[in-house]
């Protein structure tokens, strides 16, 4: 993973030597125009990079994500401009950082990043009319010639007028307030969901197009990037000059287009697949950068994706982590079946060489059951440390078990966040051992555990479910943390 995490940083932080470098262009449907200080224009693209006070503006038929240095991302619509006032950040423990943002015209949203996690105080963002402070939050806006919309998806925000002494501190998800052509900012209401929808399908990313290159491919390599810049290891990108970090970024963008292009669409795209053909096809590169030539970077085979995902969490959407029954199913009513074809189990869980395997899982939820609501069937095989295993089991209506504390899952209240459908937990609530396999050439032991995550992907109109599959090697005398796993994400 070591590889891993220096490609990634690279992608974002590409020009981070650079103190004037505020952020980069992780994914532009159209050209757009940078404004410099001095007034010069030139035109960007995705993976260039804009600095403090410069202005970027998105032209009619295009949107925009940028990314900046501290993690925060904002998507901008068509027809808008957005410039950066001040950007101070040094590292992301520094109390000092500070940002500040003038979005002049168009549709945009907001998550934030580091700098208001450290002090709420430091992020603004100013409109025609309002000033927002943002205290670590999601926002989302729209700035018309007679009204401004602005709002709360997250955490809190206060929105001052700059015209009147009218203010409104928002603290409570899904409201908002309107902002009138005086500069009077309204009382927080309630917009209606048509509405909230069109924001968001103004700054949505998911059905972008840009001039050059996949869309999904821009969007796999932005999004990858921006997730493991959670990782800790941030000074790793300030080891790698500029330079490296560029040919990284343009390896790992055709390498995506590559293994899209290869499975003749985005439905399920593997990680593991996009990198090892980056590492095969930048030999020299990846080995100046690591001093490992031969790393191996097959283990990442073992999470699959479905690529709207991707354009998802590029376009700044939060993956979601579980919610209960009554919201996932989301009106539904009946059964819910979830299909996961594509589960490749692998990684470095300390297995012999060739241990590997696939599988699939159907998931269904029964939204009215007061009890054993969850069902799962799978079917495929394994090989774990030489010897052969048969996935195939199926539980029958279950309670599964509340992924917090063990306890037998309440479909009333519990959360559908990594619930387990197979484990010895599962097998002590219910009364069974269909999680425990005998492998059919040594006879050895393993037990197959299943978690299931499930909930609205908020904004999008689509419900997320994932799979996380692990073989483990019971064998007595086995290394128990000798395993391989998998992970599958899908939309409906």
């Amino acid at each position: 993973m070591r590889l891993v995490q220096i490609l990634l940083l690279l992608v974002t932080f590409s020009l981070s030597a650079f103190a004037e470098v505020a952020g980069v262009i992780s994914l532009a449907t159209k050209d757009v125009t940078i404004v410099a200080v001095d007034g010069s224009k030139r035109q960007a693209k995705t993976g260039d990079n804009f600095s403090q006070g410069e202005s970027i503006l998105t032209p009619a038929g295009g949107k925009t994500q940028l990314l900046f240095k501290d993690q925060m991302t904002i998507n901008l619509s068509q027809d808008s401009e957005l410039k950066v006032d001040e950007f101070v950040f040094s590292n992301f423990e520094a109390t000092d950082n500070k940002l500040t943002t003038s979005i002049k015209k168009g549709a945009f949203k907001f998550i934030s990043g580091k700098i208001s996690d450290k002090n709420k105080d430091a992020m603004k963002v100013k409109t025609p009319k309002t000033q927002i402070a943002i205290r670590g939050t999601g926002v989302v806006g729209d700035i018309e010639p007679d009204q401004e919309s602005i709002i709360l998806l997250d955490g809190a925000i206060e929105v001052s007028s700059i015209d009147t002494d009218s203010a409104q501190l928002l603290t409570d998800s899904g409201l908002g307030v309107t902002v009138d052509q005086a500069g009077t900012v309204s009382e927080p209401i309630t917009f209606d969901p048509a509405a909230i929808d069109g924001v968001f399908e103004k700054v949505s990313l998911s059905e972008a197009k840009p001039a050059t290159e996949s869309a999904e491919a821009q969007s796999l390599v932005s999004s990858l990037s921006k997730t493991m810049l959670d990782d800790d290891e941030n000074e790793l990108a300030k080891a790698i000059g500029s330079e490296n970090a560029t040919q990284v970024a343009e390896g790992l963008l055709a390498a995506a287009d590559q293994v899209i292009d290869q499975s003749g669409n985005a439905s399920n795209v593997s990680v593991g697949e996009v990198f090892t053909l980056f590492a095969s096809q930048n030999a020299e590169l990846v080995s100046k950068i690591t001093g490992d030539e031969d790393f191996d970077l097959t283990t990442l085979d073992n999470v699959v994706v479905s690529g709207n995902i991707f354009l998802y969490i590029a376009a700044g959407y939060s993956q979601p982590t579980g919610t209960t029954i009554s919201d996932f199913a989301a009106g539904r009513t009946g059964i819910i079946t979830r299909t996961f074809d594509d589960i490749r189990l692998g990684g470095q869980g300390g297995a012999t060489a060739g241990s590997s395997g696939n599988m699939t899982a159907t998931v269904q939820v029964d939204t009215g059951a007061v009890s054993n609501a969850l069902n799962v069937s799978t079917t495929g095989s394994a090989n774990l440390n030489g010897d052969t295993y048969n996935l195939a089991i199926s539980t029958g209506w279950i309670d599964g078990a509340n992924n917090s504390d063990g306890s037998v899952f309440d479909p009333s209240t519990d959360l559908l966040d990594e619930v387990q459908l197979i484990s010895p937990t599962v097998d002590l609530n219910d009364g069974t051992s269909f999680g425990t396999l005998t492998g059919s050439t040594l006879g050895n032991s393993a037990t197959l555990d299943v978690k299931f995550i499930g909930g609205p992907f908020s904004g999008t109109g689509t419900t997320y479910s994932r799979i996380d599959a692990l073989l483990n090697d019971t064998t007595p005398g086995a290394n128990l943390n000798t395993y391989i796993d998998g992970i599958q994400e899908i939309l409906d």
